[in-house]
């Protein structure tokens, strides 16, 4: 028997996906005729349809994986749950079997943490550096190092842990980004211009855009050359100052390894597009947004990263933001990092703008921080395992889509070679002209997530919610 009594609400549907998927059902399980995929389509069309589902969950993302939701909750409860459609829509993870007793683990050491510190401390008081406990950023960035290699450049590693805070998860870590950014240029008597690839994070874009109101900022968005994998490339950057030539204080944002592209940058685009930008613009800002930079395998994320931190003008103008919610799957725990080596980049203004906005640093992400630190090398690993079975899915679901060429256009952005290497857990197809993200699912059964670029139309995938071997097994049939 279960010592908790809320925990039994907590392992039932969803009673939001429930309330939506009874009130469609009674509108139209008297209507539903014709064969299997008739019926099912007609299930789609009214959810994907339902004023309901569209009036509360604006936005791609969320809105695609309610309606898979609610479609597969309809199918349960009607004669036509013979399959599941594939919820591919959110990047939320859900860890194999193998990796949940190091995720309890982390929560059992950081439960007893926290209990250490408050005995020493005497009680919960605020965090008044409003940047989380520097042990534990010294333990992030301890942690980094395997992929980074921050420990090669003199003093580096203690600049970049002093000059860091902690924050609720990246989605937090941007927003105060973007707000502090915007009161740095209006110190400076300037406009601040937000800069990014169309191949960038969705939220990262409408935190961009609610800022935008009353004129207080501008934002450019940059399209990508599938060649180019669709990120940025050193001629994107000429151009847009060529283009941009006003006094503005440019803030550039660049995902190394791209949400929404699952594609990954080479070294020397890196490289070459943070030296393009600091030499058209010396008092540019650079956000990197390396959430998925420690899910390459470590050879591979050092030598992306490399040229760019041996650069100490570059290293001047760059802010990383680094996160733990797709590494070690703690998706709802909310731990992420902004640290840089130039320290008024983080204490000018973000330091202030988290001790304004929230009082300081929760507790919490300090300690599971410090109890990551304190795996075996063995725990570890199995994270390196969960991203092998990553990159066995994406690969085995590109090799699926390849039976659906009426659905698929060619995928230049795409290098089927790195499709093998762990990466970002998202796949990003191109449909052909006119073919949407209900016609995909209809005919794959796969829920993905329309994204629109300069290039075109796509549709992305995220495997990070597939917890045991499904596509892997098309990749091993084109394999033999």
């Amino acid at each position: 028997m279960n010592e908790f009594e809320f925990l039994e609400e907590i392992a039932a549907d969803d009673p939001v996906v429930l309330g939506h998927a009874e009130r469609i059902i009674s509108g139209i399980v008297d209507s539903l005729q014709g064969d299997f995929n008739t019926k099912v389509q007609s299930v789609m069309n009214s959810v994907f349809e339902d004023p309901e589902i569209l009036k509360q969950f604006n936005g791609g993302i969320r809105y695609t994986t309610m309606v898979g939701s609610v479609v597969n909750r309809i199918l349960d409860a009607l004669p036509l749950g013979e399959r599941r459609m594939s919820l591919l829509t959110i990047g939320t993870i859900l860890p194999p079997d193998f990796v949940l007793p190091v995720m309890e683990r982390i929560d059992s050491l950081a439960a007893e943490i926290k209990i250490q510190i408050g005995r020493i401390r005497k009680g919960r008081p605020y965090d008044v550096s409003a940047q989380g406990l520097l042990p534990a950023r010294k333990a992030a960035i301890g942690l980094f190092d395997e992929h980074y290699h921050f420990s090669d450049e003199p003093e580096l590693e203690e600049k970049l842990s002093n000059n860091s805070v902690l924050v609720s998860g990246g989605m937090v870590g941007l927003d105060f980004f973007v707000r502090s950014m915007l009161k740095r240029a209006k110190k400076a008597g300037k406009t601040a211009l937000f800069v990014y690839p169309d191949n960038s994070f969705d939220s990262y874009k409408k935190i961009v855009a609610d800022h935008m109101e009353g004129g207080r900022a501008k934002h450019s968005e940059i399209s990508t050359e599938p060649e180019n994998g669709l990120h940025l490339s050193a001629k994107n950057v000429r151009e847009f100052y060529e283009k941009n030539p006003e006094n503005d204080q440019k803030v550039w944002c660049i995902t190394p390894v791209g949400n929404p592209s699952g594609t990954k940058m080479t070294p020397d685009q890196l490289t070459e597009v943070c030296e393009a930008i600091v030499e058209c613009d010396p008092e540019a800002i650079i956000l990197l947004d390396s959430t998925y930079i420690r899910v390459l395998d470590p050879k591979d994320a050092r030598a992306l990263v490399a040229r760019v931190i041996r650069n100490r003008t570059v290293m001047n103008r760059i802010i990383f933001l680094e996160s733990f919610s797709k590494t070690h799957g703690l998706c709802s725990d909310r731990l992420a990092i902004l640290f840089a080596e130039n320290r008024s980049l983080i204490a000018d203004e973000i330091q202030n703008q988290i001790m304004s906005s929230t009082a300081g640093t929760p507790l919490n992400t300090s300690t599971e921080i410090l109890a990551i630190s304190q795996l075996q090398p063995s725990e570890k690993q199995v994270f390196a395992q969960m991203y092998e079975l990553w990159a066995h899915e994406r690969e085995g679901l590109f090799n699926y889509f390849k039976q659906f060429p009426d659905l698929f256009d060619a995928q230049p952005h795409i290098k089927e070679s790195e499709l093998k290497d762990p990466m970002a857990p998202y796949l990003l197809m191109k449909p052909k002209e006119g073919v949407t993200a209900k016609q995909v699912a209809l005919e794959t059964w796969c829920f993905g997530v329309e994204t629109a670029m300069g290039s075109g139309n796509y549709i992305r995938f995220a495997v990070g919610a597939i917890s045991e071997p499904t596509y892997a097994r098309y990749a091993e049939a084109e394999a033999v």
